[in-house]
């Protein structure tokens, strides 16, 4: 298992495969650490309303190449 982290819940074997993320419509703020470890992670969206991404919230994601601001 990885030290892939999100918010409150690490060490899930879901996180751990995880490669795409889109973050939920009216999420607000990425944790701290949120994604820290993810390393299969490759893509993040972000849809309109994040306003604070929280310190090293994408901290040791080795394979993350695209963070994606959009709208809705």
């Amino acid at each position: 298992m990885s030290d892939c982290w999100f918010g409150e819940a690490s060490n899930t074997p879901e996180l751990d495969d995880l490669s795409d993320y889109i973050l939920k419509s009216g999420t607000k703020i990425v944790a701290n650490y949120a994604f820290s470890g993810c390393s299969s992670l490759t893509l993040v969206i972000m849809l309109d309303g994040v306003t604070r991404i929280g310190t090293r919230a994408f901290y040791n994601c080795k394979n993350l190449t695209t963070i994606t601001f959009s709208k809705k």
